[in-house]
């Protein structure tokens, strides 16, 4: 089974336009998940309907039984986080401050602090399409783990890509290079690098083929809303021609695919058959690999 990622850096370089209409073209044999669980969006161009949701639990949160405790302030001295404070002359931990590492509970001589698992996000199991899985995730403000979020997401999604024989998954990745990209990079197959023509999308385009540069997938270049500045168009390819990419093409700047996304349709719907047969043929590449 193929894991295809789509990915940029940059956030708003178009990305996930371009990773939904490939999906939207294989979607009978494929399955997609949505790997920015902190602001995924993938669900309201593909128009998800809710199979069903599972709760993600990560760390622990902690609170201070008051009959159990002596108000000794142990706690309060050993918090790195000034999460633990004496409020009316009882201490009370403030959770949105509470880091989860359990000093406190180490260093309580009454046992008087509990631990409950840690309710931070959820993860969603759609339908797209006529019957195509789709996945993606909430990660709650303020969270984090991203990471594993994404790890559980993905496991959640091969269980079903396994179980309908599906032959391809498709995953679109959030933005930047940090953990939550290493998480969805993790045993892909091929990276589509979706670079947006301008100085700020060839900075992060170029962070990320730095990052992946000893991993052994296929790599694919797209100039994303070329025609704007042929300079740094001029950059990328001199890019391309020093890193072990291979250059797709590019899909040019235009006003129509504003309007197509706005009416929730994807891409390659654009009236010009020449774009659109470009971009299609790009699609038929990735996907043959």
């Amino acid at each position: 089974m193929k894991k295809v990622v789509f990915a940029s850096g940059k956030g708003g370089a178009g990305k996930t336009s371009i990773s939904t209409a490939f999906f939207r073209e294989f979607s009978k044999d494929s399955v997609m998940i949505d790997c920015d669980v902190d602001a995924s969006n993938c669900y309201i161009t593909l128009d998800s309907r809710l199979n069903k949701s599972v709760p993600f639990y990560s760390g622990y949160k902690y609170s201070i039984n008051k009959e159990s405790c002596f108000n000794c302030g142990v706690c309060a001295n050993v918090c790195q986080f000034n999460a633990v404070k004496s409020i009316n002359f009882q201490y009370e931990i403030n959770g949105f401050l509470c880091e989860g590492c359990g000093a406190c509970v180490d260093a309580c001589r009454m046992n008087a602090i509990g631990e409950t698992s840690n309710y931070c996000g959820d993860l969603y199991d759609s339908k797209v399409f006529e019957d195509s899985g789709f996945f993606h995730a909430r990660l709650f403000p303020g969270e984090d783990n991203s990471g594993k979020l994404i790890v559980e997401l993905k496991s959640l999604a091969l269980q079903y890509a396994n179980n309908t024989k599906a032959e391809m998954i498709v995953l679109d990745a959030p933005p930047g290079i940090g953990c939550p990209v290493i998480a969805t990079l993790t045993g892909a197959d091929v990276l589509v690098v979706v670079v947006e023509a301008t100085n700020a999308g060839f900075s992060d385009a170029r962070k990320l083929i730095e990052l992946v540069k000893d991993k052994k997938l296929k790599r694919y270049l797209i100039i994303n809303k070329a025609g704007v500045d042929q300079e740094i168009e001029n950059e990328i390819n001199d890019l391309v021609n020093n890193s072990n990419i291979e250059y797709l093409g590019s899909i040019p700047y235009k006003k129509d695919f504003y309007d197509l996304l706005n009416a929730k349709k994807f891409i390659t719907d654009i009236a010009n058959n020449t774009i659109s047969g470009d971009i299609i043929r790009m699609f038929n590449v990735i996907a043959k690999i």
